[in-house]
């Protein structure tokens, strides 16, 4: 009888040596990729990253940054501009930061900025946009810049976003211009946006060129 309890515990310890065994094998395999195939995928990964970070348009951007940084605007708009075409968000957003560094002098590729179909685009480029117009110091350059600005537009949204900034322009430089939008743009909401504007500065909805130049007289006769 105590020669069969002896047996029993023998095999109960050769069972779980063998179960602990085996558990550590397990560990031991979970700690490793599971197929050649996860390798090779993770590889594939980082050879992406490395690719995307070395990408020919990051280096511009990178360089252009650079000249911001040592003053060198000029140089740094040069690069920049290389970049307008690009299809990428990040580049894209990344001009919208330098131009708006650089000043009134980039607000033409802001221009073409904000009329980027990427709201993560197109909204900071009409932030900075609104931003350097102040800094124009003539009514002309500040109505040649609206015009310029809503031309190539089709948000109605933001076109009156930036015709609201004519609103401070003298009449004989903003209802010229509005009406130049008007007519330069017929069947285009553009020229739907600047006759609500062109009401809202005169009073009276637009009619025809002789009646702006009357209220242009106007306007300046009263001065």
């Amino acid at each position: 009888m105590g020669r069969t309890f002896s047996d029993g515990i023998v095999a109960v310890a050769i069972v779980l040596f063998a179960v602990a065994g085996c558990d550590d094998k397990r560990d031991t395999e979970a700690e490793r990729p599971s197929s050649p195939e996860v390798e090779r995928s993770a590889r594939a990964f980082e050879q992406q990253g490395d690719a995307e970070e070395e990408s020919e348009e990051l280096k511009l951007l990178h360089q252009a940054r650079e000249f911001l940084d040592s003053g060198e605007n000029a140089r740094a708009v040069y690069v920049a501009d290389k970049l307008l075409d690009s299809k990428d968000e990040r580049i894209l957003v990344g001009l919208v930061d330098i131009y708006g560094w650089v000043g009134k002098r980039a607000l033409p590729q802001l221009e073409t900025l904000m009329n980027k179909s990427y709201p993560e685009v197109s909204v900071p480029a009409l932030d900075a946009w609104e931003m350097l117009i102040d800094e124009l110091g003539s009514d002309f350059s500040k109505a040649q810049a609206v015009t310029n600005a809503v031309a190539g537009l089709s948000d109605s949204a933001v076109i009156d976003a930036v015709l609201m900034h004519i609103i401070s322009i003298k009449p004989e430089y903003s209802l010229a211009a509005l009406e130049g939008l008007i007519l330069g743009k017929r069947g285009k909401i553009v020229s739907d946006r600047a006759k609500v504007m062109f009401e809202y500065v005169a009073g009276e909805p637009y009619t025809s060129p002789e009646r702006t130049a009357r209220l242009i007289k106007e306007g300046s006769d009263e001065r």
